[in-house]
């Protein structure tokens, strides 16, 4: 017998707004969402995205990805801030 892992697909209506077009993603795979950034953040940085101090090192990274990315043009920013909700971080956690 043989175990097939099956591939999730979503069909994403870019039609709809930034918020919108990943409401079904996001009510089906927050969970796993949630514990990836956590996982990767504190295996990466050692660092927990839901944590509400954290160090000097990481606030200034923080800060300096923002001003990048919005200097770069800020794309995503309804996305990023309908998953960062959705799994109870802030948007800059999911930039780090």
């Amino acid at each position: 017998m043989s175990i097939h892992q099956v591939t999730k697909e979503y069909v994403i209506d870019l039609r709809k707004s930034e918020e919108e077009r990943w409401r079904e993603v996001i009510l089906k795979e927050s969970k796993t969402a949630k514990t990836l950034i956590r996982s990767s953040t504190q295996r990466f940085l050692g660092y927990d995205p839901t944590s509400e101090n954290p160090s000097l090192l990481i606030r200034t990274a923080m800060k300096f990805i923002d001003h990048g990315f919005r200097f770069s043009g800020g794309h995503y920013q309804g996305e990023l801030k309908a998953w960062a909700e959705a799994i109870d971080i802030s948007q800059l956690n999911l930039l780090l």
